[in-house]
């Protein structure tokens, strides 16, 4: 797989892992909500003190957002590695590039392919 091919691929990975989290973390809240709806209804059925019920969102709070925390720093860190690493395909494309039009030039000038500067001179 050629280098362009192989930036494109990470850059949709990118998308992928980003769509990815998007879903996770509308999933942790979809649970945490429902989570703090059975809390409400606990709560006005007498099964758990005001207090009990408090506590008991706030632990739910706090669990959601650790864990969309772990997830954002997964995904940023996934990220980071990928955009390293594009770039150093990138560094080791374009160096390649200038060894081959280096090589080029090289040839080119051995075969007489390059006008000679010196010959403009003379037809003027």
């Amino acid at each position: 797989m050629d280098c362009r091919a192989r930036i494109i691929v990470m850059d949709e990975q990118v998308e992928s892992i980003m769509a990815e989290f998007e879903r996770k973390k509308e999933e942790i809240l979809s649970v945490a909500r429902a989570e703090r709806q059975q809390l409400g209804r606990d709560l006005n059925k007498d099964k758990c003190t005001y207090e009990e019920a408090l506590h008991l969102k706030d632990v739910i709070m706090k669990k959601a957002n650790d864990t969309l925390e772990v997830a954002n720093n997964v995904v940023e860190k996934t990220v980071r590695e990928l955009a390293e690493h594009r770039n150093e395909l990138i560094r080791k494309t374009n160096n390649r590039i200038d060894d081959i039009t280096a090589d080029l030039a090289v040839v080119l000038d051995a075969y007489g392919w390059f006008p000679d500067e010196s010959s403009d001179d003379e037809s003027s």
